[in-house]
C-alpha cells in the first residue's frame, strides 16, 4: 500500500508534526518557493499551509495526486476554492485553533492605541519622561463596533464587556439572534460607522469585504 505523503509548507508545531508522522509520511518543505512547489506537488498527497502560500490553479494542476489542502488557521483566502473544487481537492482548515488568541490581541491593540504604549516605551527608551502627555482615554463606557460577529468577534464582544464597553454588531450573513449575546445587533453598516468610538473588524477577504 502506498504511503500517504503530507508536504509542510509553512511550519508546524513539533507535537503537530509527531502526530502527523504516526500516519503519513511527513516532507516539511517551510519556506518552498512557488516555482518549486509547483514542481514537488505532484508527490504529495495533502499540503498543509498557512497564509504565506498560494495555493493557486497552477498548483492543483500540478497536484495530480492531491486530496487535500488543510490551512493551519482560519481564512482560506490563500487558496482558490474554486480550482481546488474543480480539482475535486478538499480544502479544510482549523476554525478554532487562534479564536482567543487573535480576540486577545485586538484588545491589546486597543488598550495600546488609547494609552499610547508604543509612543510611551519609545520615548522612555530615549530617556525621556513624558507622563503628561500620555493620558490618553479610557475604552470604558466607550461603544466598540465589531463589523462580523463569527468566533473571534463573539469573543471579542465578550472581552469589551469585561472592559465596561458597550458593543455593537454588524453581520450581513448571520441573523440578529444569532449574534453575540454581549452586543447590541445592528442592521446597518452606516449606523454601526456612525455610533461606534473603535472598530474592530473580523471578515474574510473576499471580492465583497476587500478594502472595507
Amino acid at each position: 500500500m502506498a504511503t500517504f505523503k503530507i508536504m509542510i509548507t509553512d511550519g508546524l508545531a513539533e507535537k503537530g508534526k509527531a502526530y502527523l508522522r504516526e500516519h503519513a509520511e511527513v516532507i516539511d518543505r517551510s519556506g518552498i518557493s512557488p516555482e518549486d512547489l509547483l514542481k514537488e506537488v505532484g508527490e504529495v498527497d495533502a499540503l498543509i499551509v498557512r497564509s504565506r502560500t498560494k495555493v493557486n490553479a497552477a498548483v492543483f494542476e500540478a497536484g495530480k495526486r492531491l486530496k487535500v489542502v488543510g490551512r493551519a488557521g482560519i481564512g482560506v483566502d490563500n487558496i482558490d476554492l474554486n480550482a481546488a473544487r474543480a480539482a475535486g481537492v478538499t480544502v479544510v482548515n482549523s476554525p478554532l485553533a487562534t479564536t482567543v488568541s487573535v480576540a486577545e490581541l485586538a484588545m491589546g491593540l486597543m488598550l495600546a492605541l488609547v494609552r499610547e504604549i508604543p509612543r510611551a516605551d519609545a520615548s522612555m527608551k530615549q530617556g525621556k519622561w513624558l507622563k503628561k502627555e500620555f493620558e490618553g482615554h479610557e475604552l470604558y463606557q466607550k461603544t466598540l463596533g465589531i463589523i462580523g460577529c463569527g468566533r473571534i468577534g463573539s469573543a471579542v464582544a465578550e472581552r469589551a464587556q469585561a472592559f465596561g464597553m458597550h458593543v455593537l454588531a454588524f453581520d450581513r450573513f448571520r441573523p440578529k439572534d444569532e449574534l453575540c449575546q454581549c452586543s447590541e445587533p445592528v442592521e446597518e453598516l452606516d449606523d454601526l460607522l456612525a455610533r461606534s468610538d473603535f472598530l474592530s473588524l473580523h471578515l474574510p477577504l473576499t471580492a465583497e469585504t476587500r478594502n472595507l
